[in-house]
């Protein structure tokens, strides 16, 4: 049994090793159509995870649920505060950001 546990663990990693693959990628990828395969791709390897986690509960009771709990706040509050950024960028004059480029790439790759 706890062999198995540690295969679905380790399956769990790589699934979500790929997830942030394919999101690179996409990031980066400039032809529109190989984003969206790839963002496509992103979502099966999600499903994957989704599947390994359901394994984990209904074949050994182990759920994750209170950690994930935690992590969904973390991550509303992540979306609130870039959500807020978009907002500001938007009245910022891109023109100006032109002076700083570091901070000019961040609102781009935000504004995706």
């Amino acid at each position: 049994m706890e062999n198995d546990i540690v295969i679905i663990r380790n399956m769990l990693r790589d699934e979500s090793e790929a997830v942030a693959h394919y999101e690179e990628a996409a990031n980066k990828a400039l032809n529109p159509t190989l984003k969206k395969i790839l963002h496509d791709i992103k979502e099966e390897e999600m499903v994957h995870i989704g599947e390994l986690k359901q394994a984990l509960k209904e074949i050994y009771g182990i759920s994750d649920n209170d950690k994930e709990g935690e992590g969904k706040m973390e991550v509303n509050n992540i979306l609130a505060k870039e959500e807020r950024i978009r907002k500001a960028c938007a009245v910022v004059d891109m023109a100006h950001l032109a002076m700083f480029p570091t901070l000019s790439m961040k609102i781009r790759q935000l504004k995706k």
